[in-house]
C-alpha cells in the first residue's frame, strides 16, 4: 500500500482546504475499491466456513453417544428428568411432555415408557365464581373438556404401572365429580393419592369404591379448605329459615338471584369409607372434620405414617388455611398404642384441661414427630406429652404453638431425652427468646440439624403502603446459645446444618463469632440465615448496644460466604420489605396446571397441555 501524501496530517486537528479535499477524494478511490473486494472475499469465506461448520456438526451429531445409548439406559435418563418431590404437572415445558418435543425418536420412546406417565398432578379451578358472562362460561367449558381429555390421554399411557395422583380443586359441581369419576376408572392401579381442598366432596363421590378395588393403594391424603360460605350457611340454618331452606352458590355465568333449595343431605363421614380398608394402606393424611379418629376403619397395626397437621400435608396442597383437626393428649397416646409400627406422626394437640396422670407409654418405633399445640394453655404441649410418653427411637421433631408457652429446662422432655435425635425444627412463636435459647442449649449431643422457621408480621408503612416487614423475635443470645459456655462445653457438638428462616436480629460480629467457632469444631457443613442487622425501634439508628463491626471482620464474614472454607456453604440473607399480593376476587379463572402442586407457579399462566395440538 503506497504511502499517503497526507500521512503527516493524520491524527491532527488540521482543516483541509478545497484543493486538499479534492486530493483526498482522489486518493481514497483506490483503497475504497480494494476494501470492497476484500469484504466480498471475506463474506464468501464466512459463508464457506458456516457451511463447513454445519456439515461437520451434522456428521458429528451422528456420532453422539446419546444416539447409541441402549433403550433401557435412555429410559432411565428420562425418568431422572422428572421432579422427585412432587407429581408431574401437565405443562409442555416440563418432563415428560418436554421430552417428546426434542425429536420424533425421543417422542416415540417417551410415549411408550409407561413409568414416565405414572405420576400426575391435576388442578381443577372453581366453576362457581359467577359474573363471567356467557362467552367466558363457554370458553371455560371448552378448557375443562380439554383438561379431561388430557388427563385421560396421560393416564392411558401409564400402562399397568401403579399410579401416584394429586388432585387439587376448589370446585363442588358435577364437573368436579366428572373428574373424580375419571380418576376412579384407574383405581385398580392407585398407589399414592392426594386430594386437596375437597376431601368431604370426594368422599361422597367415592363412597361406592370398595377396598377390594384398591389392591395397590398405600397412601391416602385428603384435605378440606376453610369454607366461610358453608360456615355462614350453617349459622343461617341454626336460625331456622322456613322449611329449613338456605341459599345456594350460583354457578358461573348465572346472574344475581336468590333462590332456595331443600336442606343439604347428611354429611358422609370417613368412618363409613371402605377406601380406608385397602389391604396395603400404610399412610393416611386427613385434614377434614367429618371423622372421629379412633373410629376410622383402618388396619392400625399396618400404619407407618399418620398426618393430621395441614402444615405437613403432602405438597401443602397450595392451601393458605384449611379446617383444623385436633386431638387431645389422651387421644394421641391411645393412637400410638394402636399403631405399634408407626414411624411418622403429625398432630395438633388441643387439651381443654390438664391431661390426667398415668403410666408412661413407650413407643419404640416412632422416628418422626410433628407436634403442634392448638390450645392457649400456658403450659407447653411438649411437657404435657412428655409426662406420659417416651420415644427412644425419635430422630426428627418439629414443634409449634399458636402462642408463646412456658418452658421448664429442668423438666426432662421427649426432646432432651431422645438419645438418637438428629434434627429439630422449631416455630419461634412457641417460645420466649430466652426459653428458645435454653431449649437449644439442652438439645441432645446427637442433633446435627436445627431449623427455625419464619415468623413474619404484616405492618402498614405510611409511605409505601402495605408490605411484609420482618419482626425480629430473637437475636445474638440465640447464637451465643450455640457457642461455648466458657467452661469448655459446647451445646450440640455434632451440628452440621443450621437454618434460620425467621427474620432474627443478629449482629455481624455475633454471626462471625458463631461461624468461626463452629468451623473450628470441623462439623459444620451448611448455614443459611435470614436476618436483619441490629437496629433500634426507629430503624434508621444503630442499636446503642451493638458493637460496630470492623472492616477486617466484614472481610472475614464475606470470605466465609464466598466459600473460603471447603465443604461449607454459608448463605446470609438480609431481607427487604416485600409488597403484599392482594388477592383479586374477580377477573378470569386461573387455569395454571401448577396450582396445588407445591411448586411456585410460573410468572404467567402456562398454556394447558395440548392447546397447540388440539
Amino acid at each position: 500500500m503506497p504511502l499517503s501524501p497526507f500521512s503527516s496530517l493524520l491524527g491532527t486537528n488540521h482543516t483541509p482546504d478545497e484543493a486538499q479535499l479534492k486530493e483526498l477524494g482522489a486518493y481514497l478511490v483506490a483503497p475504497t475499491e480494494e476494501l470492497t473486494i476484500l469484504d466480498a472475499e471475506i463474506e464468501k469465506l464466512v459463508a464457506k466456513r458456516a457451511a463447513l461448520q454445519a456439515d461437520i456438526a451434522a456428521h458429528r451429531a451422528l456420532m453422539s453417544p446419546i444416539r447409541r445409548a441402549p433403550i433401557d439406559v435412555l429410559q432411565h435418563i428420562f425418568r431422572l428428568t422428572l421432579a422427585d418431590d412432587r407429581n408431574c404437572v401437565m405443562d409442555a415445558c416440563e418432563s415428560p411432555i418436554l421430552l417428546g418435543r426434542v425429536c420424533s425418536a425421543w417422542r416415540r420412546l417417551a410415549y411408550n415408557t409407561p413409568r414416565l406417565w405414572s405420576r400426575l398432578h391435576v388442578y381443577l379451578p372453581n366453576t362457581t365464581q359467577g359474573g363471567f358472562g356467557h362467552e367466558t362460561e363457554v370458553s371455560f367449558a371448552v378448557r375443562i373438556q380439554r383438561r379431561k381429555v388430557a388427563v385421560a390421554w396421560w393416564l392411558d399411557k401409564s400402562g399397568s404401572c401403579p399410579l401416584s395422583i394429586s388432585f387439587h380443586s376448589n370446585d363442588r359441581t358435577t364437573i368436579f365429580q366428572d373428574f373424580v369419576n375419571l380418576l376412579a376408572r384407574y383405581r385398580q392401579r392407585w398407589q399414592d393419592i392426594v386430594i386437596g381442598n375437597t376431601a368431604s366432596t370426594v368422599l361422597k363421590t367415592l363412597r361406592d369404591v370398595t377396598a377390594g378395588e384398591l389392591p395397590l393403594l398405600r397412601s391416602l391424603a385428603v384435605a378440606d379448605a376453610v369454607d366461610s360460605f358453608a360456615d355462614d350457611l350453617h349459622v343461617l340454618a341454626l336460625m331456622g329459615p322456613p322449611g329449613g331452606a338456605v341459599p345456594q352458590i350460583l354457578p358461573a355465568g348465572v346472574g344475581p338471584n336468590v333462590f332456595f333449595l331443600p336442606p343439604a343431605e347428611e354429611t358422609t363421614r370417613w368412618e363409613t369409607a371402605d377406601i380406608l380398608r385397602a389391604p396395603r394402606l400404610t399412610s393416611i393424611s386427613l385434614r377434614c372434620q367429618n371423622f372421629t379418629l379412633l373410629d376410622l376403619p383402618v388396619q392400625w397395626d399396618s400404619l407407618t405414617r399418620i398426618n393430621l397437621d395441614w402444615k405437613a400435608m403432602p405438597m401443602s396442597f397450595g392451601l393458605v388455611e384449611s379446617a383444623d383437626v385436633y386431638i387431645s393428649t389422651s387421644e394421641m397416646l391411645a393412637l400410638l398404642s394402636r399403631c405399634p409400627n408407626l414411624l411418622v406422626l403429625h398432630v395438633l394437640v388441643k387439651d381443654s384441661a390438664q391431661p390426667p396422670p398415668g403410666a408412661v407409654f413407650s413407643h419404640s418405633q416412632l422416628r418422626q414427630l410433628h407436634l403442634g399445640q392448638a390450645d392457649t394453655r400456658p403450659e407447653s404441649v411438649l411437657h404435657r406429652v412428655s409426662a406420659r410418653l417416651a420415644l427412644p427411637a425419635l430422630q426428627h421433631i418439629q414443634i409449634d404453638a399458636v402462642q408463646a408457652v412456658s418452658y421448664d429446662p429442668q423438666s426432662p422432655n421427649i426432646i432432651t431425652l431422645a438419645t438418637h435425635l438428629e434434627s429439630v425444627d422449631i416455630w419461634p412463636r412457641m417460645f420466649a427468646p430466652g426459653d428458645l435459647a435454653l431449649l437449644i442449649r439442652s438439645l441432645p449431643p446427637s442433633v446435627s440439624s436445627i431449623v427455625i422457621f419464619s415468623l413474619m408480621s404484616p405492618i402498614q408503612h405510611p409511605a409505601d403502603g402495605p408490605f411484609e416487614q420482618p419482626t425480629p423475635h430473637f437475636g445474638d443470645p440465640l447464637l451465643a446459645a450455640l457457642c461455648s459456655d466458657g467452661n469448655g462445653h459446647v451445646p450440640v457438638p455434632a451440628l452440621e446444618s443450621f437454618e434460620v428462616q425467621s427474620d432474627a436480629q443478629f449482629s455481624d460480629h455475633a454471626l462471625l463469632s458463631f461461624l468461626e467457632m463452629r468451623i473450628g469444631m470441623g462439623k459444620l457443613r451448611r448455614v443459611e440465615i435470614s436476618y436483619v442487622q441490629n437496629v433500634s425501634r426507629f430503624l434508621h439508628l444503630p442499636s446503642p448496644d451493638a458493637r460496630e463491626t470492623t472492616p477486617e471482620e466484614i472481610a472475614r464474614l464475606k470470605a466465609l460466604v464466598d466459600g473460603v472454607v471447603p465443604g461449607l456453604t454459608v448463605v446470609l440473607k438480609r431481607p427487604r420489605k416485600k409488597t403484599r399480593t392482594v388477592r383479586n376476587g374477580g377477573g378470569t379463572v386461573g387455569f395454571s396446571p401448577w396450582t396445588g402442586s407445591g411448586e411456585n407457579e410460573p410468572p404467567s399462566d402456562v398454556e394447558l397441555l395440548f392447546n397447540d395440538l388440539m
